[in-house]
């Protein structure tokens, strides 16, 4: 028996003859936008460059891509208003995602310095969530940025003290009201630390627990004692710090004086 063997030909459609215009890239500067707070420019291609000179309304802009053995030739003529692209090209893939890179970098930099006591990592997340979309990607290194908003605050930071005395920095800490005594025992030294607030709850409560922790001090103070109470609130109930002493020595004539103006204060 024989079959018969019919073939049909389908026939592919015709691409369209249509050629897609060349875009130019659009060109944005970003305002302390390099690592020391130098203006940076970013292609909407997703390059990124430096100024290299600039001379009235004319600048010179070059490539971010240098290194010892290998630079990138790219460079961008701006004058004015106008960027022209020169022809040497890039020899590296673009980064699509380098301006949001560059706003975040930038805005955590200054988030750092604005907000001293705001943690690095809560810094991050806040940029990365008011410039990032969820689509994105080629995202910046999280990790990098904490280091950044860190490195940037040690700059404003006092120098550790190498001995007790010491002028404390009520400026810098921003606690005009954190900071109730200065004590002085001998030629030692204990600091207490505790808001309105804080004493407000120390003042009802029914049991005060102590605390004292050694291992975290620096070398002029001893131990970070502390005073806990349990507050409810509902059905919770909840232990939480209200009193911080840093304390130079651990002697009954120490304890005396800081019991004292913690009760006074209470």
């Amino acid at each position: 028996m024989y079959r018969s063997l019919f073939i049909c030909s389908i026939q592919e459609p015709e691409l369209p003859d249509i050629i897609l215009p060349d875009i130019p890239p659009t060109f944005s500067i970003i305002e302390k936008g390099t690592q020391r707070s130098n203006l940076k420019l970013v292609s909407s291609d997703g390059y990124e460059y430096t100024k290299k000179m600039s001379k009235g309304d004319f600048t010179y802009w070059r490539c971010i891509k240098r290194s010892k053995g290998s630079n990138c030739p790219a460079t961008v003529s701006q004058k004015g208003e106008n960027f022209k692209r020169n022809p040497k090209p890039h020899i590296h893939p673009a980064d699509k995602g380098a301006l949001k890179k560059v706003l975040v970098h930038k805005e955590v930099k200054q988030t750092a310095l604005q907000d001293i006591h705001k943690p690095a990592g809560r810094i991050v997340d806040d940029a990365m969530l008011r410039h990032i979309e969820p689509e994105d990607h080629q995202l910046p290194n999280q990790n990098n940025l904490k280091r950044t908003a860190n490195r940037v605050r040690e700059e404003l930071r006092p120098d550790e003290p190498t001995s007790l005395f010491f002028e404390l920095d009520t400026d810098y800490l921003q606690c005009d009201n954190f900071l109730i005594e200065d004590i002085r025992v001998d030629d030692q030294r204990h600091l207490v630390f505790s808001t309105p607030g804080q004493l407000q709850l120390l003042k009802y409560a029914k049991k005060w627990f102590c605390d004292g922790t050694f291992q975290i001090m620096k070398d002029s103070f001893t131990q970070l004692w502390s005073i806990h109470a349990c507050i409810k609130k509902g059905d919770s109930l909840k232990q939480v710090l209200l009193v911080f002493v840093l304390m130079s020595r651990k002697k009954t004539k120490d304890y005396k004086p800081v019991s004292f103006i913690i009760v006074f204060f209470v």
